[in-house]
């Protein structure tokens, strides 16, 4: 074939689904504790080149309401290095939530990584089915540049039915962000990257 794959770019995360899978309160001490099983990670030279992307601030938020002085400093560290990806979503909300209250906390944590040492320009927002003009705005005061995002397919479909793609979206007052369409989440399964997926055995 002329063009084929070469490189397949994985963004590891936990997905922040809350009130989908489990309370409240018990998704917030998952991820919390996700965050903490990433710095042990990354602090075993093992694993040196092991990424981690927060898709969300709000837990970035609550882990550091919680965390010691130490597990700051290697956070903050590990975020400016580029070990640790930071998404300028706040939360995955439907189109009800207030834009201002969006605006704030995204322009308020934008500016804590900005001091330090780490801007944040992307954004990601994972298996939603899509967000509204209000998010993009809050986004956009933030710094974010880059929107990268899949559609959750089990209960929607891609604007016009066109999938992959790349465009700007646009304010009316000229400002602009890129925007990547991408696949739901589930195609990885089709591609092979999800072992034993199509297993039939009792094991599964």
């Amino acid at each position: 074939m002329k063009d084929t794959i070469k490189t397949v770019y994985v963004v590891h995360h936990s997905h922040s689904d809350v009130g989908y899978t489990d309370l409240q309160e018990r998704i917030i001490d998952v991820q919390v504790d996700n965050l903490r099983r990433v710095l042990e990670i990354m602090q075993d030279p093992m694993y040196k080149d092991f990424r981690w992307t927060c898709e969300t601030y709000f837990f970035v938020e609550k882990f550091l309401d919680e965390a010691t002085e130490d597990e700051k400093a290697l956070f903050f560290s590990l975020v400016k290095d580029g070990h640790i990806g930071i998404s300028g979503s706040y939360l995955n909300f439907c189109d009800l939530v207030d834009p201002d209250v969006l605006k704030e906390r995204s322009c308020y944590l934008a500016e804590v990584f900005k001091s330090k040492g780490a801007v944040i320009k992307t954004a990601m927002n994972a298996d939603i089915n899509g967000i509204s003009m209000g998010h993009r705005d809050a986004l956009l005061a933030s710094g974010v540049e880059f929107l990268y995002t899949n559609i959750h397919t089990h209960h929607g479909m891609y604007p016009m039915y066109q999938n992959q793609e790349a465009f700007w979206w646009q304010t009316d007052d000229g400002k602009k962000m890129l925007v990547w369409n991408g696949t739901h989440y589930h195609d990885a399964n089709h591609f092979g990257l999800s072992p034993d997926m199509f297993r039939t055995d009792d094991r599964i």
